[in-house]
């Protein structure tokens, strides 16, 4: 299992440098995600370590030397099974309902390496909830996030942005 501290570290080895925004952002949530886990009515200390550990690397799969489909949740998730901890690479692969963009983008198949049922079902909500908390809707984020669209994508594809964009 990869611990907090270790996905700290890891997330500082591959975002630090090449993604100082990055970098930044995976530290507020990894440190809000922290603060919540000690609160949350989670099962027990392993479940806490995970959700702390996924806060840190969950955009780990931004690093260039990590980047093979484009999909950063897909990228991250296979760094992290590579390195041994299945449950958290399920995680990091489900983050910002990956689901859609993944379905974009036609990469289902490989998404379904990666359970959503490996987590418990207790932590998940917990988890989408955190990284929200400490984002801004500032020009750099919404321009990331909008570098992931292309224009021949459907309108289907704006509306689901456009409610993704109003939780944050």
């Amino acid at each position: 299992m990869i611990g907090p501290a270790r996905a700290r570290e890891l997330a500082e080895l591959w975002l630090a440098n090449s993604e100082p925004r990055r970098w930044d952002h995976v530290c507020g949530v990894g440190v809000k995600a922290e603060s919540i886990s000690k609160i949350l009515p989670l099962e027990d200390n392993y479940d806490r370590d995970v959700l702390v550990a996924a806060g840190y690397v969950h955009d780990i799969g931004y690093a260039s030397g990590l980047q093979r489909t484009g999909l950063h949740q897909i990228d991250g998730a296979r760094f992290i099974r590579v390195l041994g901890d299945h449950r958290l690479a399920c995680l990091v692969a489900h983050h910002s309902e990956a689901r859609f963009e993944v379905g974009l983008r036609g990469y289902e198949e490989e998404l379904s390496e990666y359970p959503p049922r490996t987590y418990k079902k207790s932590m998940m909500p917990w988890f989408i909830a955190i990284s929200p908390l400490v984002l801004t809707a500032s020009r750099w984020r919404l321009k990331i996030v909008l570098t992931r669209f292309t224009s021949a994508m459907a309108r289907e594809t704006y509306l689901v942005l456009c409610v993704w964009l109003n939780h944050i």
